[in-house]
């Protein structure tokens, strides 16, 4: 799950209006911690050519098994990553299209969205760098 207004990544070399063909990969989550340095957890966020959509992450804590977070369609629309979330993914989208404001910057090699909490009304950050 996101962390609301996690610290500041400094976004530098900001791809304007980046297209689809750049989103397409594997991309891996990462926090900031206490000194700025970037700590990556074991969620991955897949975006395929295919226009299919994959989170995965650990599903237990002991004795840890993976599992898909949300899997469904995306696009880039309007400077927005939009996922259309299959019924039935454990997420909580599911069935509908979350609409994520979109910050590529890094040459492309970060990749930042901002959603709202439907349940809690909190603004969300994640961060991910793509998997190369």
């Amino acid at each position: 799950e996101a962390a609301p207004r996690a610290a500041k990544v400094e976004e530098k070399d900001i791809v304007a209006n980046p297209s689809r063909e750049m989103l397409v990969g594997v991309w891996q989550r990462f926090v900031l911690d206490n000194a700025n340095e970037r700590k990556y957890g074991p969620i991955l966020k897949i975006l395929a050519a295919d226009g299919s959509f994959q989170n995965v992450s650990p599903v237990r804590v002991n004795n840890p098994k993976f599992g898909f977070g949300g899997t469904g369609t995306w696009a880039v629309e309007d400077g927005c990553l939009v996922e259309t979330v299959a019924a039935k993914s454990g997420n909580i989208f599911d069935g509908k299209k979350n609409a994520m404001e979109l910050i590529l910057s890094d040459n492309g090699k970060v990749m930042h969205i901002i959603w709202l909490n439907p349940i809690t009304g909190a603004k969300m950050d994640e961060f991910y760098e793509k998997v190369q």
